[in-house]
């Protein structure tokens, strides 16, 4: 009979192989008290499941990161056994809300959704596109070399920024709210591509960015793209963009992807009507709640 049982940094490291490379790290640093929680399935002390959390900051959320089972033991119950015990230790720990989100159209995504159903998940919505090209691809997009900015308007490096447009950029935040927090320019800054992470200024003050990851050393995520709400039915983020990519075909950083948010109609449009046809794959993103509290109160 296989066991399933909660991990700690002694053990953790022995299920590395079970999840994504970014997360392994989070393996080796393991803690009792820290923010992710690791659940293992094993059978005779040989590894063969794993279900891994992030606690968020706020402490009453978390983000399943990811789910695996070998596929010989697939079929067996341990994937739902793995998940239904993240889920109550989750609940110990105070967490009121459990979120995952997935790619559709994987051969383990119909397994994944009928767990979820199993276990009284939320049925799963769209979250994201995600888009993949190459220089190669995108070069030849005709649309590229067609948006320009009236003479008011400048681009320039996001590292050219001075501390105080910097300073202003988050005050006029914490007055006004100006941005969504997800597409703040100054979250991981020490991975910002100096590239092509671009900002907007008119006249003198910044009014948008175009911000950008290095995540791989061929690979460049474009993370955030942004104008202020006032400008943002003029027209004036997509030379941002346009000015990104051509600054990546010009270097020797051969692949790009991006992510949108199927709320963002805008965007939507502008990726099926341009980027579609220059992408080397396009998918999408479903997402999923469950309320631990219920949970919380049987225990």
């Amino acid at each position: 009979m296989y066991t399933i049982k909660s991990l700690d940094k002694s053990t953790a490291t022995l299920y590395q192989e079970l999840t994504f490379p970014s997360f392994q790290p989070r393996l080796q640093t393991l803690e009792a008290q820290g923010a992710t929680i690791a659940i293992g399935a094993s059978l005779m002390q040989q590894p063969f499941g794993l279900a891994l959390a992030e606690i968020q900051n706020d402490s009453r959320a978390a983000k399943i990161l990811s789910l695996f089972v070998k596929p010989r033991y697939r079929r067996l119950g341990v994937g739902t056994a793995l998940l239904a015990q993240l889920e109550e230790t989750l609940s110990h720990k105070g967490c009121t809300k459990a979120e995952i989100v997935y790619t559709s159209g994987n051969p383990s995504t119909a397994a994944l959704e009928r767990l979820l159903q199993k276990l009284n998940w939320t049925p799963p919505q769209p979250r994201m596109l995600l888009c993949k090209s190459t220089t190669e691809k995108i070069v030849a997009a005709p649309w590229l070399y067609r948006y320009s900015l009236p003479s008011e308007f400048t681009i320039l490096p996001w590292f050219e920024l001075t501390l105080a447009q910097r300073r202003r950029i988050q005050l006029r935040q914490n007055q006004q709210r100006w941005y969504p927090d997800a597409l703040t320019p100054f979250h991981d800054e020490n991975k910002l591509e100096p590239l092509n992470s671009l900002c907007l200024i008119y006249q003198t003050e910044v009014v948008g960015w175009m911000i950008t990851h290095r995540i791989a050393s061929n690979m460049i995520r474009y993370t955030s793209l942004f104008v202020r709400q006032d400008l943002q039915k003029l027209g004036r983020a997509i030379p941002m963009l346009t000015e990104a990519i051509k600054r990546q075909v010009n270097s020797e950083v051969f692949y790009g992807i991006w992510t949108v948010s199927i709320d963002n109609r805008r965007m939507v449009n502008f990726v099926n009507r341009r980027l579609a046809p220059y992408m080397i794959s396009m998918a999408q993103t479903q997402g999923a709640i469950k309320w631990l509290t219920e949970t919380k109160t049987r225990l």
